[in-house]
């Protein structure tokens, strides 16, 4: 019986994680000229009220990047990084972050600048969201018996004074870029700019 509610439950987590993985919307989308600034700030203004610890705002250059930022997936529903359930699964069962990064440059056929708040020209929008995942270094869980799982200590970390735990970047989180592009976009009033093809 137990056997059987673990399978059930495995094979529910394994859904859960494969659902709704797709990705809607652009995370690079390119802005009519004048529209830099009003777009610059609804970035700034939307990332700070989703609580993501901003570490770099650089208008002249045209960069925002923000901090990990923790959730924990269904236990905290009041946070919108996670766009699918299983997403919010695999919040829940590891102990993950997200930082987010928007830069703003010239098109291809614009002339660059030193100051992006100087041009006149369009510019390309790309948010990117990376998936950070902290680990306990030195422990081995035990798949069949939590109760031997192991813990062991490297000497010349600790006397390095590395202690608690480490993040590595899992992944590229596309549907939150995307998700957090439309957000942007949608605070600044401003719809991606739409280049003319025809000849001339």
């Amino acid at each position: 019986m137990i056997g059987r509610s673990l399978l059930s439950f495995t094979l529910l987590a394994l859904t859960l994680t494969t659902v709704g993985c797709q990705t809607e919307g652009p995370t690079t989308v390119e802005l009519a000229a004048g529209d830099y600034g009003s777009t610059f700030d609804a970035a700034v203004n939307e990332l700070r009220l989703a609580d993501f610890p901003l570490e770099r705002i650089d208008a002249a250059r045209g960069v925002i990047a923000t901090g990990p930022k923790r959730t924990a997936g269904m236990l905290t529903p009041w946070h919108g990084e996670q766009q699918s359930i299983g997403q919010e699964w695999q919040d829940l069962i590891n102990d993950q972050a997200r930082s987010v990064r928007v830069t703003f440059a010239p098109v291809e056929d614009a002339e660059e600048v030193d100051d992006l708040r100087m041009s006149i020209a369009p510019l390309a929008m790309s948010v990117e969201s990376v998936i950070w995942r902290y680990a306990v270094p030195g422990v081995r869980l035990e798949t069949e018996a939590v109760g031997l799982s192991t813990l062991t200590s490297d000497r010349l970390l600790a006397e390095g004074g590395a202690y608690g735990r480490a993040a590595a970047p899992l992944r590229l989180d596309e549907p939150h870029a995307a998700a957090l592009t439309g957000r942007i976009l949608a605070r600044a009033d401003r719809r991606p700019a739409e280049r003319d093809t025809s000849e001339n």
